[in-house]
């Protein structure tokens, strides 16, 4: 591995540098040029190319928003608790693009203000409303950092559906009153002319053990005994929707991404789920730049069995194999075996924590230490 490597650095090749954020220290931009900082320190002479990444989650919409020149459309709307909040999303032609962390995220929250039972994704549907009403006609909405466990009611209620319950009284689109619903209202307005995408790393089914409630309530402030009665309503409510669409959209992968808003935009507006690595390579002709290059620099927070499921620094492995360009990553915390991260795709992975540095010292420093870690990998190849 170690003179494969070295071949590579020694044409003072071109570098492709593309990681996704360190959460909780550096933006994906951030990591870009601390990989580039350390690259250049060693071989001034490399040609280095920086694309920062995401899979979809948070901070998806910084990262294309330059990349794709999107029109920033801005306005307020409800967060998850219908409280107002600056928001935004991307225009370009018809084309709108909304993460759904910026009006429904769990970020807009203190960890106190956290519940799976009373928060609502209708600000995102404010979002959805406003891009159609300027004209977008293919909505691709990002999912990750979502607070909300509804099902994607709240959505759906800002699209004009009305939820009510046996006694015809409508429901306040929040997670705890999936279970009451007993007739769902469609608008008017016809959604056939407008294409959704549900855009994200999650192929977790609606219900069960890995399911929406299940597997990610307990992050959104659910607490132990509240599970079997959202898994309940999550169920009587994917019940419904089976009805409408005459399909049963709770066991395809993705379905338990956000909350459960994949099977509304599905079972409700014929909406497609998408993997979110996958569209974002897509998006920004990403192989095309691997193809290009001698060396592709990939790297993440923390590389773990969830980066084997799709996420940044798998995504471009894969890239890289296909074009027959090396890979190698760098992340704060690596927590998988050689034989996992070689499986991959990867031929080398460094972490910034040592036994002899703190993961707090890590994330304080993690630019310097990226910069370090990297300009020594190439210090052994030069």
């Amino acid at each position: 591995m170690l003179q494969e490597k070295e071949k590579l650095f020694l044409k003072l090749m071109k570098v492709l540098i593309a990681p996704d954020k360190f959460k909780g220290s550096l933006t994906a931009k951030e990591v870009c040029d601390a990989i580039t900082a350390g690259v250049i320190e060693v071989f001034p002479e490399a040609e280095v190319t920086s694309i920062p990444m995401a899979d979809g989650g948070e901070g998806t919409l910084d990262i294309l928003k330059d990349l794709l020149d999107l029109e920033m459309v801005k306005l307020t709307v409800g967060d998850p608790y219908a409280r107002p909040v600056k928001s935004w999303y991307g225009m370009k032609s018809q084309d709108a693009f909304i993460e759904m962390a910026l009006a429904s995220g769990l970020q807009l929250l203190n960890e106190e203000e956290q519940s799976a039972s009373k928060t609502s994704t209708l600000g995102t549907g404010e979002l959805i409303q406003h891009a159609i009403d300027r004209g977008a006609r293919n909505i691709h909405l990002f999912v990750g950092g979502s607070a909300t466990n509804d099902g994607g009611i709240g959505v759906a209620h800002a699209l004009g559906f009305r939820f009510l319950d046996q006694f015809g009284k409508e429901l306040s689109a929040i997670g705890q009153n999936l279970g009451l619903i007993d007739t769902i209202q469609k608008p008017e307005r016809s959604f056939q002319d407008i294409t959704f995408q549900i855009i994200t790393d999650v192929k977790n089914p609606l219900l069960g053990s890995d399911g929406a409630t299940n597997q990610y309530g307990p992050q959104k402030g659910a607490k132990k005994e509240e599970l079997a009665s959202l898994e309940q309503g999550m169920s009587h409510y994917a019940n419904l929707i089976q009805e409408i669409s005459g399909i049963d959209h709770a066991i395809k992968p993705g379905s338990g991404a956000a909350g459960g808003i994949g099977m509304s935009v599905m079972g409700l507006l014929k909406g497609e789920i998408r993997n979110g690595m996958e569209t974002l390579l897509n998006i920004t002709g990403f192989a095309k730049q691997v193809a290009q290059a001698d060396l592709v620099i990939t790297g993440e927070g923390k590389i773990d069995v969830q980066t084997l499921q799709g996420k940044v620094v798998h995504g471009v492995a894969k890239a890289g194999i296909k074009e027959g360009v090396p890979v190698v990553a760098i992340c704060g915390i690596n927590q998988l075996n050689e034989e996992e991260w070689k499986g991959l795709g990867l031929q080398d992975a460094t972490s910034l924590k040592s036994p002899e540095l703190t993961a707090e010292y890590c994330m304080q420093h993690a630019a310097e230490l990226i910069c370090l870690r990297v300009s020594k990998m190439a210090g052994k190849l030069k």
